[in-house]
């Protein structure tokens, strides 16, 4: 199902007024996993997700949760993106595919997300 600028305008009217997410999403007919998403945009102050949903994507950002990913293992990759402003799902691709590249010496055997 396409998600309407219009659903989005609602979305952050709502979590903006403090209405529990799950209602929201029952109420919009998306997943609870975009309203998480937007509702962590909000906090950090991005609204551009609601004019343009191909922004959410913010390189620099990702990055840096990312690095600071790395540098705090084992730490949650929600607790991360939440304090950085990124999608979970998004961060948690970008560090896969991080590791990834990881020479085998070096690369952990199983990641602790």
């Amino acid at each position: 199902m396409h998600i309407t600028q219009e659903m989005r305008q609602q979305a952050c009217e709502g979590l903006l007024h403090f209405t529990p997410k799950k209602a929201l999403a029952r109420e919009l007919g998306v997943s609870v996993g975009s309203i998480r998403d937007w509702a962590i945009y909000i906090q950090h102050g991005f609204f551009d997700w609601v004019d343009n949903p191909w922004v959410t994507r913010r390189p620099e950002l990702l990055q840096s949760a990312v690095d600071y990913w790395f540098e705090h293992y084992p730490i949650g990759y929600t607790d991360v993106a939440k304090q950085f402003g990124v999608r979970p799902a998004t961060l948690f691709q970008k560090t896969c595919r991080t590791v990834a590249r990881f020479p085998e010496q070096v690369r952990l055997k199983r990641i602790l997300f």
